[in-house]
């Protein structure tokens, strides 16, 4: 699975450029986000901050693509050809990202609003004891939002990218048959490896640009195990389909049992077959019963005489 990932990004005749458009991406979304809010102040950022979320939706598309890519089991990565498709994706993917961060910023709030209340009401060891408790546990709470986040938000992208509709993104059925299966779990961890020390590499050597590409390379590799993950843990879940109870207990209405009361002995019937007409058995001194085409029977009163 990792060299698998590891070498995907690598793959096609488009890899170099494509690596080289994303680290481009990189860089600019980098300078116009930090350059936007800089100036937003003097109104200048305004101006500028439209293009950052344009190169920020681009790479965000291109990811999109990258899980729709390894959920459909090609074996080379998508290229910026389709821009338009990408900016699409990256502006959908960036909304399901959002509403999955939610919960921590809901936290986040709280835990100010919390430490801002205790200030103002409480004095002394007592404002202490509140600040150091509050802090534990939102802090607890925000960090465990955050992993949730970054394990359920990959899933999301996913089925975006399958079904190109927002609302399936949100569906607990949809994330938890991918969620709760080892397989993702195993991917997700290994791509928390590779961007740790992808990330540690390649952060030192921003300034020289280069470290942008390996940035932009560390991210589609993360993307890749992804992908990975979420289509063999969808493989499994379809492997295991739920079991028709009637199907799975041998019974075929086509085949009957018929006991006699009397004797105990038993007689088999078998209804009569597609074309013919309906047939009818009976047995002397035995229940006697119509059986229609469709194997349904239709008991008659007791009969002591043969027919």
């Amino acid at each position: 699975m990792l060299g698998d990932a590891v070498e995907f990004p690598t793959r096609g005749e488009t890899a170099l450029a494509t690596l080289l458009v994303g680290g481009l991406l990189s860089f600019l979304a980098v300078a116009l986000w930090t350059v936007g809010v800089a100036l937003s102040i003097l109104l200048i950022g305004l101006f500028v901050l439209p293009f950052a979320l344009l190169a920020s939706a681009l790479l965000r598309g291109y990811f999109v693509a990258v899980l729709r890519s390894r959920t459909e089991g090609s074996g080379e990565p998508p290229s910026f050809a389709d821009w338009r498709r990408l900016l699409a994706d990256g502006l959908s993917g960036l909304v399901i990202g959002l509403a999955y961060v939610v919960p921590t910023f809901v936290l986040a709030v709280g835990f100010v609003l919390t430490l801002v209340t205790a200030d103002l009401v409480l004095t002394g060891t007592t404002a202490d004891a509140v600040t150091t408790a509050t802090a534990v546990v939102f802090l607890g709470a925000i960090c465990l939002s955050l992993v949730l986040y970054s394990y359920l938000e990959p899933i999301a992208l996913a089925v975006y990218a399958r079904d190109d509709r927002l609302g399936p993104a949100f569906s607990p059925h949809e994330i938890g048959r991918v969620a709760l299966r080892p397989v993702y779990l195993t991917a997700w961890l290994l791509a928390a490896v590779v961007t740790v020390v992808g990330y540690s590499v390649a952060l030192p050597l921003a300034p020289l640009l280069v470290g942008f590409g390996l940035l932009f390379y560390v991210d589609a590799v993360r993307y890749a195990l992804y992908g990975t993950g979420i289509d063999r843990a969808r493989s499994e879940t379809e492997r295991a389909p739920d079991e028709d109870p009637i199907e799975g207990s041998g019974f075929s209405p086509a085949t009957a049992h018929v006991v006699e009361p009397a004797s105990g002995e038993s007689l088999e019937t078998e209804s009569a077959g597609c074309g013919e007409s309906p047939a009818s058995e009976s047995v002397s001194g035995a229940w006697s019963t119509d059986v229609s085409p469709d194997g349904n029977r239709d008991w008659t009163d007791w009969d002591h005489t043969e027919r």
